[in-house]
């Protein structure tokens, strides 16, 4: 990366701006130090200029010192261009969330790489977000950004999943163990915002109480009021959620094997199989859309289903899951 020389005091007249479109292909935390030599700015702000692209960098500069320190930023991968002063500009802003997924453990390792370049981090530090319970990597970033990382690992068996705050669909979750306190704050907490604890949508069981579809503002309100302090309550985006489905019973019918067969994307030679071994997870990782269209193709045909979020398990656990029919289609 060459060095960054920056006249701001330059005499030529300023006809241009310097505007970040987006991160590219650079380590983008590792540039924010490097951008306290173009701009004055805490490294909060400097990282929002990367992270929230299309940002301006430099509102007034001239051509030729503009086009010299273009050239610089772009060596170093940042997507960066010189527009006219006079060129219409649309800010981006920090409205998404993104979680990502490694759907094959052999992607790992370039999972962590990438994403420990573009934060600036360690490979461990990667390790623990890539681990979470949802993995969100990165939280009030831009839609560049999002574009960004995505290419990065386009061609891998990794998702990068993003979700528009504002437009989030949220749901909370209570452990077991949750005390009765902390409990009786949230019941408080839901029905001031206008919601009926005892409405099926928001039922109670002995794995937990679970609260369904609140808004951006709703679940904020909850976890102001008691998720900061309390490890038991969970609010998560229903986009980073993943399910599995358990199938329990079905009547092998015609109708109902094409449902499997469709479902499972398994050889319908292999259906019968499935009716020997019940219950058997017949799918897996599906996010909250999948699972519906799921449940409700399997509602149609009779059959009985449970979807189970699987988003609160650790690898370990996982690994214990119940048998799959797309292993059994393996054997």
């Amino acid at each position: 990366m060459a060095k960054i020389a920056f006249d701001a005091q330059s005499d030529l007249i300023p006809e241009c701006r310097i505007v970040i479109n987006g991160l590219g292909r650079s380590g983008g935390a590792r540039w924010v130090s490097a951008l306290q030599h173009v701009r004055a700015g805490s490294d909060d702000e400097l990282a929002r200029l990367l992270f929230q692209a299309p940002s301006v960098l430099v509102d007034q500069i001239a051509t030729e010192a503009g086009t010299q320190l273009v050239d610089v930023l772009s060596e170093g991968g940042i997507d960066v261009e010189l527009q006219p002063i006079t060129a219409p500009f649309e800010p981006g802003c920090g409205e998404f969330d993104i979680a990502v997924f490694v759907e094959d453990p052999s992607a790992l390792p370039l999972a962590v790489n990438e994403l420990a370049h573009l934060l600036g981090v360690g490979a461990e530090h990667a390790v623990q977000l890539l681990s979470g319970q949802p993995p969100i990597v990165m939280g009030n970033v831009s839609s560049a950004t999002v574009n960004a990382l995505t290419e990065r690992v386009s061609e891998q068996p990794i998702s990068v999943v993003s979700s528009r705050t504002v437009k989030a669909v949220y749901d909370v979750y209570m452990t077991p163990d949750t005390g009765a306190t902390v409990r009786h704050r949230v019941v408080g907490r839901l029905r001031g915002l206008g919601l009926n604890v005892d409405d099926p949508a928001v039922p109670t069981a002995d794995e937990g109480m679970v609260v369904l579809g609140l808004d951006a503002e709703q679940a904020r309100e909850i976890w102001n009021a008691v998720g900061r302090r309390t490890s038991g309550v969970k609010i998560v985006d229903r986009a980073f959620q993943r399910y599995d489905i358990l199938l329990e019973a079905l009547d092998p019918s015609a109708e109902a094997m094409a449902t499997l067969v469709e479902l499972t994307g398994m050889p319908a030679s292999l259906a019968p199989k499935v009716f020997a071994n019940l219950p058997i997870v017949v799918a897996q990782n599906q996010t909250h859309g999948e699972m519906t269209s799921a449940m409700q193709a399997l509602g149609a045909v009779g059959a009985v289903a449970v979807s189970e979020l699987t988003t609160f398990r650790s690898s370990k656990q996982g690994s214990a899951s119940p048998k799959s029919a797309l292993a059994n289609e393996r054997t």
